[in-house]
């Protein structure tokens, strides 16, 4: 059986800790806690996590932040073709002016480090994005 994490760390409180390791903590920042809280189904909010429960947010959410320009720059390096010097940047500052949800544009810039969770997001779509430009 689970025990409980001695903390007493609910989901929210999880996720709080986890976003403000790599963000300000802003009224944007809470928005990005609510949409992250939302995206864990079938996870009763406000209850104590079970140590089972948090080696699961660990591992789901872990792995290397990034900015989106280092994403970019990333991907652009396994395409066929050779992009331009500063395509990385101009890519990732309209994606962030034109593309990025507003609770993530609200807290974080071109430049600045996303929080794994949200880098291995961007990764997936800027390589569907330049899939689907080549």
């Amino acid at each position: 059986m689970d025990q409980t994490v001695d903390s007493g760390a609910t989901l929210e409180d999880w996720v709080r800790g986890y976003l403000l390791t790599y963000l300000p903590d802003t009224e944007a920042t809470g928005r990005l806690v609510e949409n992250l809280v939302a995206r864990v189904p079938g996870w009763a909010a406000g209850h104590e996590l079970t140590e089972t429960q948090r080696e699961e947010l660990e591992e789901t959410f872990g792995g290397e932040s990034a900015s989106l320009v280092e994403i970019v720059e990333e991907v652009l390096d396994e395409a066929p073709v050779e992009a331009p010097d500063g395509a990385a940047r101009h890519v990732a500052e309209e994606w962030m002016q034109t593309k990025a949800p507003s609770h993530l544009a609200a807290v974080v810039g071109a430049d600045d480090e996303l929080p794994p969770v949200y880098a291995q997001e961007l990764r997936k779509k800027v390589r569907q994005g330049l899939r689907e430009a080549l």
